[in-house]
């Protein structure tokens, strides 16, 4: 089984992070952050811990070599999303020791970040420790997932309108808005009898007279 990379991670990693400033860094103190990749709500607020460590830079390489020395820890910068040294004058979070002092070569720091103003996704910590003699150390990082809270747009409900506005309602008023003010008037009715038509006299008829034959001479006048 290849235990080269196992064993051998550790020290990849710190020569990674050195790197930068591989004949300065090491003289200040490691940053080893507690538990692995943090994941907090949006506007809510997460502790972050870590060790600040000075004495791993305090060993020879032989019996020839003298042992380097070691200071206190001075302080604990924690960074959000800008690297230290990528922008000068980058405004970091003053990190809280356990026990209230920084006053010895290890220290265990905390700090309480409010996560408001964050938007959903991932961002970057940055943790870093200087010594009494101002010797700043390498950095560590870690992951920061922020979820978000955005709540759901409601969508319209498909049910009809109970009293539609603008059709007009198909059912009778039961009580009509406007009473008439007064009964019927009579000048609704004819004012007189119909005019009745005389029907046409019938014409005499003549009939002819049968004059009975006599004797007499008749008289006509001119």
């Amino acid at each position: 089984m290849n235990k080269i990379l196992p064993d051998n991670i550790l020290s990849l990693l710190y020569a990674a992070k050195a790197s930068r400033l591989p004949y300065k860094l090491p003289f200040g103190p490691d940053v080893s952050i507690s538990g692995g990749n943090i994941v907090a709500k949006a506007g809510g607020l997460v502790t972050i811990n870590a060790e600040v460590d000075d004495t791993r830079y305090n060993q020879g390489n032989s019996n020839n070599e003298p042992t380097q020395p070691t200071q206190n820890i001075a302080s604990a910068m924690l960074y959000v999303d800008t690297a230290p040294w990528k922008s000068i004058g980058s405004t970091g979070f003053q990190m809280k020791a356990i026990d209230n002092s920084y006053d010895s070569k290890r220290e265990a720091v905390q700090y309480t970040l409010d996560t408001t103003g964050l938007s959903p996704g991932r961002h970057t910590i940055y943790i870093v420790g200087k010594d009494t003699s101002d010797n700043e150390g390498v950095f560590s990082a870690v992951f920061l997932d922020i979820e978000g809270t955005e709540m759901p747009t409601p969508r319209p409900t498909s049910s009809p309108s109970t009293s539609p506005s603008r059709e007009p309602s198909s059912a009778p008023s039961s009580s009509p808005s406007q009473a008439p003010s007064k009964s019927p008037s009579n000048t609704d009715q004819p004012t007189s009898s119909p005019i009745q038509t005389e029907a046409p006299s019938p014409k005499p008829t003549l009939e002819p007279t049968t004059l009975a034959p006599t004797n007499e001479v008749s008289i006509y006048r001119l």
